[in-house]
């Protein structure tokens, strides 16, 4: 796994690694044998280690996964945690774009799919476009969806088309 800045001096060598994001228990997802789903409050307590307790916890939770103990993250943890990055901690996109990059090549994260977010990623960067309107277009997309309609004018950048 290439090497990422973490925000705040992550503590264990994974937080040196990756960018990563409450964990509740999913068996068998994506034909693995154990996942565990991590809710952004972990992976951001992981990332930016600002309240020591907390971030103790995530750190010890998250150097527990492997490639068969997998981290399940869910596309709406994406998005919250890029709205929190750059809107509370003053991330800029491509930074958070590129620890999401990370995530999806570590072994140790799933990412709901996967290819639908990396597609939304590279919108993001070739577009200047918000990572959430990348990922409605994307998912609709994926689903059979013709183009989405919006009042947004900034969606249009991803392919939207204005209500």
């Amino acid at each position: 796994m290439p090497a990422s800045t973490p925000i705040s001096g992550g503590v264990g060598p994974k937080a040196q690694q990756v960018a990563p994001l409450r964990a509740a228990v999913c068996i068998g997802n994506q034909g693995l044998s154990a996942v565990s789903g991590l809710d952004t409050s972990v992976l951001l307590r992981y990332l930016i280690q600002d309240d020591q307790e907390q971030a103790n916890l995530a750190t010890k939770f998250v150097e527990t996964l492997t490639e068969h103990n997998k981290g399940f993250i869910a596309i709406i943890v994406l998005i919250e945690l890029n709205w929190v990055l750059q809107r509370c901690y003053g991330l800029e996109q491509p930074a958070v774009m590129g620890h999401f990059e990370n995530l999806l090549r570590a072994e140790e994260f799933a990412i709901e799919q996967q290819a639908v977010v990396s597609m939304a990623i590279n919108d993001t960067r070739q577009h200047d476009a918000d990572f959430a309107d990348a990922i409605i277009f994307q998912v609709g997309k994926a689903n059979g969806c013709g183009q989405p309609v919006t009042f947004d004018k900034g969606a249009l950048r991803v392919g939207m088309r204005l209500m």
